[in-house]
């Protein structure tokens, strides 16, 4: 029982994962360019924000999904300026060279990663996932389910380190590439958010 708990929870964390969103961009970005200490603490700034979330949606799944159905285009509408400043900063910055992250840097990938993770989206998603897998985190569960969705989120972290080596040696100097992607990305994912709240 346990296991199966903790199994189902482990594919909520990968699912909820695997989609290559913002913040997936983000870490991978940050891994190739800039090294592999600002792309782990991007990755891990991401692991806590499913973890959160995923704690959030089991002490208050009724809730929560009433609550982010009832104000979805405000959050789609502020979800599509985030991701439209963050374009901005990209394409200001795709042609600056990468400099070597002090702690505080590090500190700073790591929490804006985290805060561009814990979305409604991501919640909503797990919202549907614990309802169909029929996971309940009431009780002994609940750090099994927070287990699980931890190790499927790292899971899904490691391998955007791995892919991060292969796209580093693959891009060489001109990384500014991979920014000028990022930018696109994040500018057409903030129009489609910001079309969809007004329309």
């Amino acid at each position: 029982m346990v296991f199966m708990t903790f199994f189902k929870a482990l594919l909520v964390g990968l699912t909820v994962a695997i989609p290559v969103g913002p913040a997936g961009l983000l870490c991978l970005e940050r891994a190739s360019s800039h090294g592999w200490r600002p792309g782990l603490s991007s990755v891990i700034g991401m692991n806590l924000a499913d973890v959160l979330s995923a704690l959030l949606v089991v002490l208050g799944v009724g809730f929560l999904s009433d609550f982010l159905t009832a104000h979805r285009s405000a959050f789609a509408l502020l979800s599509g300026v985030v991701l439209l400043v963050v374009g901005g900063f990209f394409f200001w910055t795709r042609h600056r060279a990468p400099t070597t992250p002090a702690s505080k840097d590090l500190a700073y990938h790591g929490l804006s990663t985290f805060l561009l993770a814990i979305s409604p989206v991501t919640m909503l998603m797990m919202v549907m996932l614990f309802s169909t897998l029929g996971i309940e985190g009431f009780g002994q569960s609940l750090p099994v389910i927070l287990l699980g969705v931890a190790t499927g989120s790292v899971l899904w972290g490691v391998c955007l380190l791995f892919a991060s080596k292969w796209l580093k040696a693959l891009l060489g100097a001109r990384s500014h590439i991979l920014k000028t992607i990022l930018a696109s990305s994040f500018v057409l994912l903030g129009l489609y958010s910001t079309f969809l709240a007004i329309s």
